[in-house]
């Protein structure tokens, strides 16, 4: 009987495979069981576990570590598969990369495959989305946006940063007639130059007050400063 437990992450295939050893153990107290990796793994003493001619009485339980990825053996085990899925005893396969032919090929005989993927790694927050949707005067999609740079844990201080520094930039474009004198990045400065026409230069001033004003507001009491800025980006 084959088992097999692959994927990238080898702290979770181990743990199971810890589980399934100890539940056959306790199922045949008179098992026996080895571990075999590339530095102890004899391809004799594994003809003798098949055939049933070891010195152990009762069920082996064989863990064959990472032996597939050794390449020395592969060709070996492969041409054993029939009879390991045969045999009374277990073998557990463990692996953390496995090429798709192979795990096609060793599927066949398997009593049981599972896979331990590692999970994906939640992508960074672009800050600077928030600041670009300002621009764009996007009310919902800031809303959206503010919403998930929070669940990211980014703190309400930072967010009112980003959308000042925006605002500031936006009103220094409105007031002046050289905005390339202003320093800003080429890049930011296209897109910022295309966000002018959404806003005259008094809402500017009033929204750059606005966030000023923010924190100051959540001292004496208003509100939360969380529910302010919600409302202040409701409010565009």
């Amino acid at each position: 009987m084959i088992y097999l437990l692959y994927g990238s992450d080898f702290k979770k295939s181990r743990l199971k495979l810890h589980a399934l050893q100890a539940s056959f153990l306790e199922k045949s107290p008179r098992s026996s069981s080895f571990h075999f990796d590339s530095e102890n793994f004899e391809e004799k003493f594994l003809d003798e576990i098949i055939s049933g001619k070891s010195l152990f009485s009762g069920r082996c339980i064989v863990v064959l570590d990472k032996l597939l990825g050794a390449g020395n053996f592969n060709e070996f085990l492969f041409k054993k598969m029939k009879e390991l899925s045969l045999s009374e005893n277990i073998f557990i396969f463990l692996e953390e990369k496995m090429g798709k032919k192979e795990l096609g090929l060793l599927k066949k005989w398997t009593e049981k495959t599972q896979e331990f993927s590692m999970a994906e790694k939640e992508e960074k927050f672009k800050i600077f989305s928030l600041s670009d949707a300002l621009g764009r005067r996007d009310k919902k999609g800031l809303w959206v946006l503010y919403q998930k740079a929070l669940g990211r844990g980014i703190s309400v201080g930072e967010i009112r940063g980003i959308l000042f520094w925006q605002v500031k930039n936006l009103l220094m474009l409105k007031k002046t007639k050289e905005p390339k004198k202003l320093g800003q990045n080429p890049y930011v400065l296209r897109k910022n130059l295309s966000f002018l026409s959404n806003f005259k230069e008094e809402e500017l001033a009033d929204l750059s007050r606005k966030l000023v004003e923010l924190p100051h507001r959540s001292r004496r009491g208003e509100g939360e400063e969380e529910i302010l800025l919600e409302n202040f980006l409701l409010s565009l």
